[in-house]
């Protein structure tokens, strides 16, 4: 009889160490499951589809982004070392001592280096250089400035 009773606390212990070790492995893959899910795009149906539109007719690609001929006024983006003079409004940028230049008219804005005691809010004018630099503002195109004066 002693060796059923030491059999079934062999029982026991097997069946609680399997329901840990079932614990162990369930719970971290629904913790991975429930980040996976909060990284899904929003509006995600998860369902399989691209995320395109429902209707079944006919689509005209959209064109992509090509530069004007000299003389234009749209956003294409000057080359590294074209000199340039842009109308607009500096601001604060998202990173520190950052200042972003946003032109009158439209287009891509400038990242201002090389100018100290930038005026902010205002219009101004900037003459420079298109600069190849790399920058840790993640905005704009950065633009060497050689004058900057308020109009």
């Amino acid at each position: 009889m002693r060796r059923r009773s030491g059999m079934a606390a062999v029982q026991r212990r097997l069946k609680t160490a399997l329901r840990v070790f079932r614990l162990g492995f369930v719970l971290p893959g629904f913790v991975v499951a429930l980040a996976a899910m909060g990284c899904a795009p929003q509006g995600s149906t998860g369902s399989g589809d691209s995320g395109g539109s429902a209707s079944t007719g006919p689509t005209t690609p959209v064109p992509a982004q090509t530069s004007e001929p000299s003389g234009g006024t749209g956003s294409a983006v000057p080359p590294a070392g074209r000199a340039v003079i842009v109308n607009g409004v500096i601001e604060r940028g998202v990173e520190p001592g950052c200042f972003i230049l946003t032109p009158d008219r439209g287009g891509p804005v400038y990242l201002v280096l090389g100018v100290r005691g930038l005026p902010v809010g205002v219009p101004v004018t900037v003459r420079g250089t298109i600069s190849s630099v790399l920058s840790y503002c993640q905005q704009g195109i950065p633009l060497q400035a050689s004058s900057v004066q308020q109009r």
